[in-house]
C-alpha cells in the first residue's frame, strides 16, 4: 500500500506497475479476490513493452507477466476458467518476448498454481518439469524446490500417490527451509487429498491442521474453503457425518464470502454427496427387518 501510495505521489508509471503487481498479489493470497482483480487490471492497463523491459532491468521480474497471472487465479476462482487461460496465454507470450528466465519461471509457477486449482495433473506435470529444467539451468535455488512440490503433486495425481507424495514433501521441507512459506494451505491441502487416497486419514487431517496453523497468522486465505471442504471428505469417510456436514457447510460459506465461485460449487458437490450417503445409510437402516429373539430349537 505504501508503494502504491508512493506512485501516486511522484506520478511514475514504472512505480504504478510495481505497486498494483505487489498489492494484487498479496490481496489474492489473502482471499480478497474482487481487489486482487482491481488492482492487477489497473497495473495491466498502464503496460508497455518498453516500460517492461525497464522493469526487468531493475528487478528482473516482469511485473505484468506476474499480475496476468495473478488474474488468471482469480478469474480460475471465480469460476471464469476460459478467461483465466487466456491470461496464463498472455502472460506466457509476454515472457517469452522479454527473454527473462526469472519472469519465465515466475509465470510457471503462477502456472502450475492454476493447474493445481484446475486438478489438471498432466498439464501440471507438464508445466512443473519444465519449471524444473529452467530452474536448475538458472540456479533458481527456491524455484527448483517449488517445481518438485507441484511435480509430486502432479504424480500423486497421476495415481503415483506414494512417490508423488514423497516428492512433494521432499520439495516442501526444501522450500521452508529458504524461510519461504507462501501457499502453503493450498499445497498442504492438496497434499492431504493424497494422503487420504491412500487411506492415510490421520496424516492427511494433521497436514490441514498444520496449514491452518500455519497459514492463517500470515493471513493466507485463498484456499481456507478447501482445507474444510478436504476435511469434510475424510470426515465422511469415517463415519462422522455430523462433522462432516458442518465442514462441508463451512467450505460454502467461506467461499462464498471471498466471491470464489469454482469453491462453492466443488464444496456444494462434497455436501450433496456426503448428504445423499447418510441417506442412503438411514434408508438401508430403515428397511432392516426388525430382529426376534427365537426359543432354542426354534
Amino acid at each position: 500500500m505504501q508503494l502504491l501510495h508512493a506512485s501516486h505521489i511522484v506520478a511514475s508509471p514504472p512505480l504504478a506497475v510495481m505497486a498494483s503487481h505487489a498489492e494484487g498479489f498479496s490481496r489474492y493470497y489473502r482471499g480478497d479476490l474482487d481487489e486482487a482483480k482491481r488492482h492487477v487490471e489497473a497495473g495491466i492497463a498502464l503496460f508497455s513493452l518498453e516500460q517492461e523491459r525497464f522493469i526487468v532491468s531493475q528487478v528482473q521480474i516482469a511485473s505484468t507477466v506476474v499480475m496476468e497471472g495473478i488474474l488468471a487465479l482469480v478469474l480460475w476462482l471465480q469460476d471464469r476458467a476460459a478467461e483465466g487461460e487466456e491470461a496464463i496465454e498472455r502472460a506466457r507470450r509476454l515472457a517469452d518476448e522479454l527473454d527473462s528466465p526469472p519472469s519465465l519461471v515466475f509465470h510457471l509457477s503462477l502456472c502450475c498454481e492454476f493447474r493445481l486449482w484446475q486438478r489438471n495433473a498432466p498439464k501440471l506435470l507438464e508445466t512443473s518439469e519444465r519449471m524444473l529444467q529452467l530452474a536448475e539451468t538458472e540456479g533458481f535455488a527456491l524455484f527448483e524446490s517449488v517445481a518438485h512440490c507441484y511435480r509430486g503433486l502432479a504424480r500423486a495425481g497421476l495415481g503415483q500417490e506414494a512417490d508423488g507424495i514423497a516428492e512433494a514433501s521432499q520439495g516442501w521441507a526444501a522450500y521452508s527451509a529458504t524461510g519461504a512459506g507462501l501457499n502453503i494451505m493450498q499445497e498442504h491441502c492438496c497434499r492431504a487429498e493424497a494422503l487420504f487416497r491412500l487411506n492415510r486419514p490421520e496424516e492427511a487431517l494433521s497436514l490441514l491442521d498444520q496449514a491452518e496453523r500455519r497459514g492463517g497468522p500470515l493471513g493466507e486465505r485463498n484456499c481456507d474453503a478447501e482445507v474444510h471442504r478436504v476435511r469434510a471428505e475424510i470426515w465422511a469417510a469415517a463415519g462422522r457425518t455430523t462433522q462432516a456436514i458442518e465442514s462441508a457447510s463451512k467450505a460454502i460459506e467461506v467461499a462464498r464470502s471471498r466471491g470464489a465461485t469454482a469453491l462453492v460449487l466443488r464444496a456444494e458437490a462434497t455436501l450433496a454427496s456426503i448428504s445423499k450417503h447418510e441417506r442412503l445409510a438411514t434408508s438401508d437402516r430403515v428397511s432392516e427387518p426388525p430382529r426376534t429373539n427365537q426359543p432354542d430349537g426354534a
